[in-house]
C-alpha cells in the first residue's frame, strides 16, 4: 500500500508538468501544517510589497488558513479544488523544506528552496541513511527528493555544505539574506509578523520580568523525555527563576515533553510548536540550546548563549556534525543540570570580549554580507528565472 501511494505521487508529479504556468501566481509553504520559517517571511513580504504577484499560502492546517483570512491573505488546502488549481497553475513554488511541503502538483513550476537554517548536524549524503525496506521507501519517496531550480544560500560556506550533502548544482544557489531575519532589523512592532494568538502570549509576559530566557533544544527523534532528562528537578529550576524574576520559555517538540504538570510552574512557560519565535527573538535576553542551528541566527543579535548539551556523548554517536562543536558554539557550555542552575544563579553568562570577536568572525563565515539585503536579491533572481 505504501509503495502504491508513492507511485501515485510520482504520476501526479509528472502530470503537473503539463499545464501552462502563470508566472504571476506564486504558492508558498513550510512543512505541511506550519506557518513559519523563511517561506513565511518571504510570503508576507511578497503579499505586502509585490502587487504584481498573487501570493498564496498552501497548508493543511485549517487554523492557519483562518488566521491568514483574518489578515486578508490568501491560503488554501493543497488538495482542495482551489489548492490543486493554483498549485497546477502557479509559475513559482517557494518552500522551506521539500516542495512536497507545498504540493505534489508543484513539479512544473519554478521550485525555489529557502531551507530552514545553517546546518550544524550532518545531513543528506553525509549521514548514514535508513536500511532495509525503509531505505527502499526513502529512495522512491518524493519527500526525500531535493529538486530546486533556485536555492537560497546565506554564504559560500553554506553553499559548499549543501552542494556536498544534496548535490544541488552550484549555479542554482542564490546568495542572499534569510527572510526570517527580517524582524531582527525591523523597527516596527513585532505584531506585524505574527498572528494574534502568538502576539498575546508574548505581550502578557515580556513586560513583567527582569529577564527572559529562551530554551530551544533540538528534537530527539527517539521521542525520549527530553525535558525530563534536561531538567530532572524542574521545580528547583522554577524556584531559582522565581527569585530572579526571570521568565524561562521552553520551545520543544511535544513528543519530547512527557511531564503533564508543566502548566503549574510560575516562571517556566512551555509554548507550542505552532508559535513562531522569530518575531520575538530580539526581545530575548539569553538563548539556551544544544545542537539546534538557531544559535547561528542568534549570533546576529550579539546576546548571550548557553549551550546545554547534557547528552552530547550519546547524541554524537549517531549524529555527526559538520564543525567542531566547541569552536562554532561560542558562549557558556554546561553539561549537567547542576552546572546549568549554578550558571543561572550566578548570572555570569554575558558575552566576553573574546567571545564577541569570535562571533563576528563566524558571522563573516556563515552570513557574509547577505544579512543586510531586504530580499531584493532573491526576488530579482526569481523574476529573472521566470523571464528566461
Amino acid at each position: 500500500m505504501l509503495i502504491f501511494k508513492h507511485v501515485v505521487y510520482w504520476v501526479l508529479y509528472w502530470v503537473s508538468f503539463l499545464p501552462r504556468r502563470n508566472p504571476k501566481i506564486w504558492v508558498f509553504g513550510a512543512n505541511k501544517t506550519s506557518f513559519n520559517d523563511n517561506a513565511k517571511y518571504l510570503y508576507l513580504n511578497v503579499s505586502r510589497s509585490t502587487p504584481q504577484v498573487r501570493a498564496i499560502w498552501i497548508t493543511r492546517s485549517e487554523s492557519i488558513r483562518k488566521e491568514l483570512l483574518k489578515l486578508n491573505l490568501e491560503s488554501y488546502h493543497p488538495y482542495s479544488l482551489k489548492g490543486i488549481w493554483y498549485c497546477l497553475n502557479a509559475g513559482v513554488s517557494i518552500f522551506s523544506h521539500s516542495f512536497m511541503g507545498v504540493s505534489v502538483f508543484c513539479g512544473g513550476s519554478l521550485k525555489v528552496g529557502l531551507w530552514h537554517g545553517i546546518p550544524l548536524k550532518k545531513m543528506g549524503k553525509d549521514i548514514e541513511g535508513a536500511t532495509g525496506f525503509k531505505k527502499i521507501l526513502n529512495s522512491i519517496s518524493l519527500n526525500h527528493k531535493h529538486y530546486y531550480d533556485l536555492f537560497l544560500s546565506p554564504s559560500k560556506e553554506f553553499t559548499r555544505v549543501m552542494n556536498q550533502a544534496y548535490d544541488i548544482p552550484i549555479e542554482n544557489f542564490v546568495q542572499a539574506k534569510y527572510p526570517r531575519l527580517e524582524p531582527f532589523f525591523d523597527t516596527e512592532p513585532f505584531q506585524k509578523y505574527c498572528f494574534d494568538f502568538e502576539a498575546k502570549v508574548f505581550e502578557e509576559v515580556l513586560g513583567n520580568y527582569s529577564r527572559v530566557i529562551l530554551y530551544m533544544p533540538t528534537w530527539r527523534d527517539d521521542n525520549s523525555d527530553l525535558i525530563g532528562n534536561a531538567f530532572p528537578d524542574i521545580h528547583r529550576l522554577n524556584h531559582l527563576l522565581d527569585k530572579q524574576n526571570t521568565l524561562f520559555i521552553v520551545k520543544a517538540h511535544e513528543l519530547n515533553v512527557k511531564n503533564r504538570d508543566i502548566d503549574k510552574l510560575s516562571n517556566i512557560l512551555f509554548i507550542k510548536n505552532n508559535i513562531d519565535v522569530y518575531p520575538f527573538l530580539k526581545h530575548i535576553d539569553c538563548l539556551i540550546t544544544d545542537y539546534s542551528s538557531v544559535f547561528f541566527d542568534f549570533y546576529l543579535l550579539e546576546k548571550p548563549i548557553i549551550y546545554y548539551a547534557f547528552d552530547k556523548l550519546d547524541y554524537l554517536k549517531y549524529r555527526g556534525l559538520y564543525y567542531n562543536y566547541d569552536e562554532v558554539c561560542v558562549g557558556e557550555h554546561v553539561d549537567s543540570f547542576d552546572e546549568l542552575c549554578n550558571l543561572l544563579s550566578e548570572e555570569s553568562y554575558n558575552l566576553k570580549t573574546s567571545q564577541k570577536i569570535k562571533i563576528k568572525e563566524l558571522i563573516t563565515t556563515f552570513w557574509s554580507d547577505s544579512i543586510w539585503d531586504k530580499n531584493e536579491i532573491l526576488l530579482k533572481s526569481i523574476f529573472s528565472s521566470i523571464e528566461s
